[in-house]
């Protein structure tokens, strides 16, 4: 037993708004006497004092030598060494990472302030009450024969054309726009003149460039005409320099070119793999438009899911978890421009903003993993799931020697995929019975450190928050 363990501090707790512990803890007199005696012999041990071998001086001749308050601060931090273990165990707190010593508020008797970030807390309320119907999206003939069209248009041969411009062809424009002339006369360039492919839209489109309704005054030139067109854009639009602005367009006609598509027939359906017939191609298409139709509108459901539960839920979690994950996020970013061979200055500059604004988004994107992965693992504990049977198949199947972050790593991914398929089940309404919950419930063995569940993964505790549910940095809007 510690001189701290044989009797109990004087602890003051006060637990924050942001989920951290402050802790004033006063030391008895003899505690704080007995910590400097060790300081001293510590300091004397590693100088030399004349006429003293190394660890034998007196107090009062190191104290002489080096001076108190040198004794004083190698005490300090040989008391919180020695104590701290014991403060957060008679305080009853449970730390999410190391604390920090604050200040020393007084030297007698010995006061020291400790901040210590606590376990993030998780109330889900009653998600066993979310509901949503689920309707699986169907292929109708008119979405399949969309989809053939453009299969069309991807093998449409291109070939140029001496005839004015029809819809759906292929034109090169030398084209620049300006504000429109002022009474003074003056002219602001918007775009500097350059050579612009344009695809002549067959109806009105609200993503045409440059502007909705564009096409139509393509429609009938020839090759090497020019024209001028005024466009006035709404205060609404997306682009700052066009907003509200009477732009003014001049443009000449450089070339002209046909699509011409394939006939919808066997020939060009036995270009496709393993097609033969066009309908076989049809079937084709429609299975795939299904799979994708219904990736899509499960991705939506379980968002709808997701932020049902997060509604009801209370999540209590210390700053630093942000703090950690937000690095986290902006590492990825860095990775995956990396890999796409683009700076960060590049990317910052197009997307038209700073390095703040760049770092209060990933913030946004932190904050949001965080919550879904700490209501998920909640779900996981009270649900009961078990996923070691399957981690030891995940083994057997590596063939390899796994270590710790690895293990984890499937331990984590098994769990929180069997979460989610639960939640879709009790949204679904095709959950176990209320019996069989209570069941779950006693049965269920605590989640290990929630610590792991957004930082550094260990062979029993479940790794990064961005397991779930994705890891792609900085998603746009």
């Amino acid at each position: 037993m510690t001189l701290y363990e044989a009797s109990k501090l004087k602890i003051e707790t006060q637990i924050q708004e942001d989920h951290q512990a402050r802790l004033k803890v006063t030391f008895e007199k003899e505690q704080f006497e007995q910590a400097k005696q060790k300081a001293a012999r510590k300091i004397a041990n590693r100088a030399k004092i004349p006429g003293f071998r190394p660890g034998k001086a007196p107090y009062a001749v190191i104290v002489r030598q080096f001076g108190e308050a040198a004794v004083i601060e190698e005490a300090v931090e040989i008391i919180v060494d020695e104590s701290y273990a014991h403060i957060l165990r008679q305080a009853e707190i449970q730390p999410y990472a190391p604390g920090s010593l604050e200040q020393v508020e007084s030297l007698d008797p010995l006061t020291l302030e400790f901040l210590v970030p606590l376990m993030p807390e998780v109330e889900l309320g009653d998600y066993r009450s979310i509901r949503f119907p689920y309707q699986t999206p169907t292929v109708d003939d008119q979405m399949t024969e969309e989809n053939l069209e453009s299969l069309r248009k991807r093998a449409a041969v291109i070939e140029p054309v001496q005839r004015p411009i029809q819809a759906q062809d292929l034109v090169v424009l030398r084209l620049s726009a300006r504000l429109a002339p002022t009474q003074e006369g003056t002219e602001e360039v918007l775009i500097e003149e350059k050579v612009v492919p344009l695809l002549v839209a067959a109806e009105n489109d609200e993503t045409e460039w440059p502007f909705e309704g564009f096409s139509n005054h393509l429609l009938g030139m020839s090759e090497g005409d020019e024209k001028t067109v005024t466009y006035t854009y709404p205060e609404e639009h997306a682009n700052t320099s066009f907003k509200g602005k009477q732009v003014e367009f001049r443009f000449k006609v450089e070339s002209i070119k046909e699509r011409k598509l394939p006939e919808l027939n066997d020939e060009f359906a036995a270009t496709f793999e393993g097609i033969s017939t066009v309908e076989e191609l049809r079937q084709a298409v429609r299975k795939d438009l299904s799979t994708a139709l219904e990736n899509e509108y499960e991705e939506a459901y379980l968002d709808q899911v997701i932020d049902a539960l997060l509604a009801m839920a209370t999540i209590k979690y210390p700053p630093q978890i942000i703090e950690e994950e937000t690095q986290s996020v902006l590492e990825a970013l860095a990775d995956n421009l990396k890999q796409n061979n683009m700076s960060l200055e590049i990317y910052l500059k197009a997307r038209q903003m700073t390095q703040e604004d760049l770092e209060k988004e990933a913030r946004q994107v932190a904050e949001k993993r965080v919550r879904q992965a700490l209501a998920i693992n909640k779900v996981a504990e009270l649900e009961g799931i078990d996923v070691e049977a399957e981690v030891q198949q995940a083994f057997q199947e590596l063939n390899q020697s796994v270590d710790a972050n690895m293990r984890a790593y499937i331990r984590a991914g098994l769990k929180r995929r069997k979460a989610v398929q639960r939640l879709l089940e009790i949204a679904r309404g095709a959950s176990p019975d209320a019996e069989q919950l209570t069941q779950n419930e006693a049965e269920a063995q605590p989640l290990p450190t929630v610590e792991q569940a957004v930082g550094a993964a260990s062979d029993e505790d479940i790794p990064h928050a961005t397991a779930y549910p994705d890891n792609d940095p900085l998603p746009e809007e």
